[in-house]
């Protein structure tokens, strides 16, 4: 099976990176840059990396009225491209990309795509053709700062 066709015949697939670490290799259909939100507190984002636990970073952001205010407005944004005919990507195919980043990848847009992803499923659930994936490319990529490495100016 490619990884343009699934089991339900349309691929709605949501991918988070960091802006730091470059575009996505395919540009994707939809992209939401999320860098002007702020970051969540240093302690949630601790926890998230040590414990791999991120509830409450995640409740954090979805406390923010401009997090929540982006992703429907994303949400709408999103079902409105996939009801016009001729949006897939590459023609041809059932695969819409959608791609959500932050700075480095690792909080803000991968929560956006995990609450983005939970929503618009609830939204097709009428459609069993679509299939909603998430893949966070830079989740787990060390840092220049964590690896002991210095960036070049």
């Amino acid at each position: 099976m490619s990884s343009t066709t699934t089991n339900r015949g349309r691929c709605l697939s949501i991918v988070s990176f960091g802006y730091r670490y470059g575009p996505l290799s395919r540009p994707p259909s939809l992209s939401y840059d999320i860098r002007d939100i702020p970051n969540p507190p240093r302690e949630f984002r601790l926890q998230q990396r040590s414990t791999n636990d991120a509830t409450a970073l995640r409740q954090w952001l979805l406390s923010n009225d401009v997090f929540l205010t982006r992703i429907n407005e994303a949400r709408r944004e999103i079902l409105d491209f996939i009801d016009t005919p001729g949006n897939f990507e590459p023609p041809g195919t059932h695969q819409i990309t959608i791609g959500v980043n932050c700075l480095l990848g690792r909080h803000r847009s991968v929560t956006f795509a995990n609450e983005l992803a939970r929503r618009l499923e609830e939204d097709l659930e009428s459609q069993p053709s679509w299939e909603v994936r998430v893949k966070h490319r830079d989740l787990e990529r060390k840092s220049s700062k964590q690896s002991g490495l210095t960036s070049s100016r």
